[in-house]
């Protein structure tokens, strides 16, 4: 490993506050189904620009249709590692390679200050925070997260 780019992502476990929420949502897609959940993911997921945007209506109904689409237990799995992860921020001082933290500036589930940790606990990490984008930025703003990305790999 010669760098790390981290994007929309956080070393802080679950926040306490969100669990009866995330609990909820897992009974619901292990017993009904992800169909119900749709909407709620995607307003979690996509900041309000790209929700509103007629001009992407193209681009949210595959996500939309893949988040229902999905396998029910392997979501379930997925989102149970997610929530009941433990925190690694302690851990983060014994990385020295180089790395570029991206969060969306509209991000619910990492946010801002979830990627200023990241950066503290980093020996050498560049934050940038991606305009318009909530927590999947690179579907949101490509260009921007791929220009960044180039430009750090560029350095490395």
């Amino acid at each position: 490993i010669k760098s790390l780019i981290l994007i929309d992502t956080s070393s802080e476990p679950e926040p306490k506050d969100k669990m009866l929420r995330n609990k909820a949502m897992l009974l619901v897609a292990k017993y009904i189904g992800l169909s119900p959940l749709a909407g709620k993911v995607m307003s979690m997921f996509f900041g309000p620009e790209f929700l509103k945007d007629p001009s992407r209506r193209a681009l949210r109904e595959p996500w939309k249709n893949h988040f229902k689409s999905n396998d029910r237990v392997g979501i379930v799995k997925a989102v149970k590692g997610v929530i009941f992860r433990e925190g690694i921020t302690r851990e983060l001082a014994k990385i020295s390679h180089p790395a570029t933290i991206m969060v969306g500036e509209n991000d619910q589930l990492t946010d801002l200050t979830k990627a200023e940790i990241l950066q503290a606990h980093l020996n050498n990490a560049s934050l940038h925070v991606i305009p318009r984008a909530g927590h999947v930025s690179p579907i949101e703003e490509p260009a921007i997260v791929n220009s960044i990305i180039e430009e750090h790999l560029h350095h490395v």
